[in-house]
């Protein structure tokens, strides 16, 4: 084909084909009306899907597939993949079914008519003496409920009425001040015939307790001296203690208490 020169394609085009030509290469020779932004220009115009992907995610779904399919040689079993739950079938539980005992004519003619008295009457005959009513058998059983809730204390089924507490008695004594002001007055003028002195289970006798410690310290006739479970404490076990210091005639002493520290018993 013969070359043919841009002058000569040029003259054979009208005047509006050209503008338009011209519009096409440079689109600044066009109107101002005509020179529009290119989004107003393609608004109306509808625009294609962009084919955009996200490549992890893509990487994922293809691992996926991969792992899923079972065709190929890299095929691999995968635990719980083709497992499938057994259905069980329900076996619904069967009533037992109670066999219906069929009696002679004659003998089903004479059950509708008998009686509790007939029915004691013949187990008599039978031997069976412990066959009761179900009336009797309901009375004896509430006979012996009743008799075991009264071996617990209790008046009607079902409700627990709880005891009260008894009252302990005070196992310390009040001092005989008689017997006491005669103990110390035998003490102070060292009665030889006063071995032993026993002041046990008396209450509020602290003061009492020093001046029997105090007088035993001159005291060589004295062997015995029980103070137990009179609340002693420490102060006064102190005296005491002092006193087995300097009086070598004591060979028992018995001041037991629960107000006693470790300490002073060391």
């Amino acid at each position: 084909m013969a070359s043919v020169s841009i002058e000569n394609l040029l003259d054979g085009l009208s005047a509006e084909e050209l503008h338009e030509l011209s519009g096409d290469i440079d689109p600044s020779l066009q109107g101002q009306s005509s020179r529009v932004s290119e989004t107003t220009r393609y608004f109306d115009r509808p625009r294609a899907a962009k084919n955009r992907y996200d490549i992890k995610s893509m990487i994922c779904v293809m691992e996926q597939k991969s792992q899923d399919s079972v065709e190929g040689e890299n095929y691999l079993p995968r635990k719980y993949r083709d497992w499938k739950k057994e259905e069980k079938s329900k076996k619904k539980r069967e009533k037992p079914v109670e066999e219906e005992v069929k009696l002679p004519d004659e003998l089903e003619v004479m059950m509708k008519d008998i009686g509790d008295e007939d029915i004691n009457e013949i187990a008599a005959v039978l031997g069976l003496h412990s066959l009761l009513t179900q009336q009797e058998s309901f009375a004896v059983e509430s006979q012996k409920l009743g008799e075991a809730i009264k071996k617990f204390g209790l008046r009607k089924p079902g409700i627990v009425q709880g005891k009260r507490p008894k009252s302990m008695p005070d196992m310390l004594q009040t001092p005989d001040t008689i017997q006491i002001s005669e103990i110390l007055k035998r003490l102070k003028r060292s009665d030889p015939t006063l071995t032993e002195i026993a002041m046990n289970n008396y209450k509020d006798v602290e003061s009492v307790l020093i001046d029997i410690a105090r007088l035993l310290k001159k005291n060589t006739y004295v062997t015995k001296l029980s103070v137990a479970n009179t609340q002693m404490k420490p102060a006064v076990c102190l005296h005491l203690i002092e006193t087995m210091k300097v009086n070598r005639t004591l060979e028992s002493i018995n001041m037991e208490s629960n107000y006693l520290t470790g300490d002073v018993i060391a």
